[in-house]
């Protein structure tokens, strides 16, 4: 399993052109594989997997000796695909309601319809694991190993990685299962086993080693840019990591107090008190969502419901506290609010329409929408112009609500 370090070190010491040629061959299907199923498009996934070989050639000797080298490509290539989407995103300027979710990958007969399924997820749900059943998911599913192998890489026994990684498949199914996907933990490994590593072209080894070795002089802008964002977030995500484990101790003892004190003034106090309910997320076509009104500036917003969770580019995201982001114009005024969407969003408008109302109910409050059209797999999108209303239907059932204020439509 350490091979992998053997040979990185032997290129770090000696720029060992084989040594590094030889990681290439050995892990370019992985990288390609995790770039595609996030950017979906196989010229910028070569152009990904690229970049990640560049910034393992630039970090070969300052890797530590208990790398997973293939967990850290997986992280590495997720950042670097973030990254270019980011880009693409910037350059294309489209607009903020272009929804992201698509099925992309033709699936083994066993496993096609639930891989269809969770293809678009996966990435995103193995970002929310910790490192080490990340990892254990990695080695188990995509690198094909026995949970002895598993278990030697991570440093633990035979049954502790069976454990952790039946652990990491239920995390994986409980994620899916909030997003619409419902599966078994059996049926979710075969499906990424079976499905989630595939081919990358044929002269992609090659034209990664080259422009890896060479630590990109030869690489394109587009590579290097991608390298640089790609280093980038890599080093804020140790700084962020490092900086909750210091803080760790100090948030614990804050809460702890708080919620004390809370308890001694008033023992009924809910402790969720921060969580948005239904009446405080009311959805008024053309006017308002919650205290988000039309005509509002992004400093507005801020003022009323704080700070955001983060920011990317014109979209203020409140997913954790609302169950919402906030869409604005480059001018900085409200646009749009998408609402739900795999977060949890309680919001409901006085007609008691909201997340997972059915496509009945929306015809028998709203009549027939101005535009229905398939959206993905099992998805249909409502489009109410005339109010500004749109429904993304999952089997049937509101799945995601955008309450546009632009005008006119």
């Amino acid at each position: 399993m350490n091979d992998d370090l053997t040979l990185l070190r032997e290129y770090a010491k000696s720029n060992s052109e084989e040594a590094f040629a030889a990681l290439v061959s050995r892990h370019v299907n992985l990288v390609y594989s995790v770039a595609l199923r996030q950017v979906r498009d196989p010229h910028l996934a070569g152009e990904i997997t690229q970049a990640v070989f560049i910034i393992l050639a630039r970090k070969a000797d300052v890797l530590g000796p208990k790398t997973i080298l293939s967990g850290w490509l997986c992280r590495t290539a997720r950042y670097a695909s973030a990254n270019a989407l980011t880009i693409q995103r910037r350059r294309q300027r489209r607009e903020q309601e272009a929804h992201m979710q698509s099925i992309l990958n033709e699936a083994e007969p066993m496993h096609e319809e639930t891989w269809q399924q969770i293809a678009p997820l996966l990435d995103g749900a193995l970002g929310q694991l910790g490192q080490k059943d990340h990892d254990a998911i990695v080695l188990r599913f995509f690198e094909d190993r026995n949970f002895k192998e598993v278990g030697a890489a991570l440093g633990a026994s035979e049954d502790a990685a069976k454990m952790r990684v039946n652990r990491a498949l239920e995390k994986l199914r409980k994620f899916f299962t909030k997003r619409g996907v419902s599966s078994t933990t059996a049926i979710i490994a075969g499906a990424i086993l079976t499905n989630s590593v595939q081919a990358a072209p044929v002269a992609l080894a090659k034209s990664a080693t080259a422009v890896a070795i060479a630590k990109g002089s030869i690489a394109s802008v587009s590579i290097l840019t991608l390298v640089k964002g790609t280093m980038k977030i890599m080093t804020w995500m140790k700084l962020k990591f490092a900086a909750a484990v210091g803080a760790s101790a100090i948030i614990a003892i804050a809460i702890s107090t708080v919620v004390v004190a809370q308890q001694t003034k008033n023992p009924n106090t809910n402790a969720d008190s921060n969580v948005a309910t239904d009446n405080s997320l009311l959805i008024t076509p053309d006017v308002s969502v919650g205290k988000v009104k039309a005509g509002m500036t992004e400093d507005d917003v801020i003022t009323a419901l704080g700070e955001p969770e983060r920011k990317q580019g014109e979209v203020l995201i409140y997913d954790k506290r609302f169950g919402f982001s906030v869409v604005c114009s480059r001018q900085k005024i409200v646009g749009a609010v998408f609402c739900g969407g795999g977060v949890d969003f309680k919001g409901r408008t006085k007609e008691g329409i909201g997340i997972d109302s059915s496509r009945d109910d929306l015809i028998k409050t709203f009549g027939q929408p101005t535009s229905a059209k398939p959206w993905a797999t099992d998805q249909e999108q409502l489009e109410y112009k005339p109010i500004g209303l749109t429904f993304i239907l999952q089997k049937g059932k509101v799945f995601h609500i955008i309450v546009d204020f632009r005008k006119p439509r």
